[in-house]
């Protein structure tokens, strides 16, 4: 089983900009993803999470987010 822990947007800045390897996934719909996202950030809607959870890299820390 994997491990999920609830981080700040502010943690997750914080451990970006010490260069640690992060994923962000965007898991809105794809409408709001286009309006903005983080860059380099993944779109994968909480609808296609079980079908496109192969896009998200094994193996490297993962933020999920939502807004």
């Amino acid at each position: 089983m994997t491990d999920i822990t609830r981080i700040t947007p502010q943690h997750a800045k914080q451990r970006l900009d010490r260069g640690e390897v992060i994923v962000f996934v965007d898991v809105r719909d794809r409408a709001q993803y286009e309006q903005s996202h983080i860059t380099g950030a993944l779109s994968v809607p909480k609808t296609e999470v079980d079908t496109g959870a192969g896009e998200i890299p094994n193996g490297k820390p993962v933020v999920t987010y939502c807004t």
